[in-house]
């Protein structure tokens, strides 16, 4: 019941209204996501709620909530990194006026990650940059807003904030783009579904625009 867990929050937090509030794991057939939609919706009339949005939305469910809601989604928060890149649901999210955000951008600190050859590569270039560091700024310099993993830590997550202090160069951003997995693989997930909760994405691995440097990769140019 959407209306009982607003009104949870707003006494656990002792405030008149939320900035912003999310459908998190969004499972359930098309009617029934519209249904929900539309109690959130109401929560923003009542003043409950001043923005309303979705986490770990597909690209069907994002099209589907913005053609029949009447309050679009303010933002679609999906775990997104090198490894996950989610192009085609960054594209339709910003079609559709919502922004997009990534959750995890450092792959839970995962090796196979932080780790990656290419990922290495671009660190050598920078000289002084840390690899967490390239990972905050890959999401920036793409237009994706991000929020930290839990599993940072203090050191990481005060390096992170200085990601408007410098940019990616052409060959860094090549190296980085080039950790993609191809399409035949799939994206690799470091943050999975609650227990109990019945969620997968429709697509196990959300492509879309060509990738230069796979392309370049082809040409052996890099």
């Amino acid at each position: 019941d959407p209306a009982a867990a607003c009104d949870a929050l707003l006494a656990a937090l002792q405030v008149a209204s939320l900035d912003l509030l999310s459908i998190e794991w969004p499972v359930g057939d098309p009617t029934e996501l519209a249904a929900t939609w539309c109690k959130l919706e109401a929560l923003v009339d009542a003043g409950k709620t001043k923005a309303i949005g979705l986490t770990n939305a597909s690209v069907p469910i994002v099209e589907s909530i913005c053609k029949s809601a009447r309050i679009k989604p303010a933002v679609n928060e999906v775990e997104a990194h090198p490894l996950m890149a989610h192009r085609k649901l960054v594209g339709v999210c910003r079609r559709y006026g919502v922004t997009p955000a990534a959750f995890g951008p450092l792959g839970c600190l995962d090796q196979k990650l932080v780790q990656h050859p290419k990922l290495l590569e671009a660190a050598t270039v920078s000289g002084s940059r840390t690899v967490e560091e390239l990972l905050v700024r890959w999401s920036v310099q793409r237009g994706v807003p991000f929020s930290i993993d839990a599993a940072a830590t203090p050191a990481a997550v005060a390096a992170c904030a200085d990601t408007h202090g410098f940019r990616l160069t052409n060959k860094q951003k090549v190296a980085i783009d080039a950790m993609e997995p191809p399409p035949k693989d799939g994206g690799v997930r470091f943050v999975q579904a609650p227990t109990g909760v019945a969620f997968a994405f429709d697509d196990p691995f959300l492509g879309g625009a060509t990738r230069a440097g796979l392309e370049l990769e082809k040409l052996g140019l890099l």
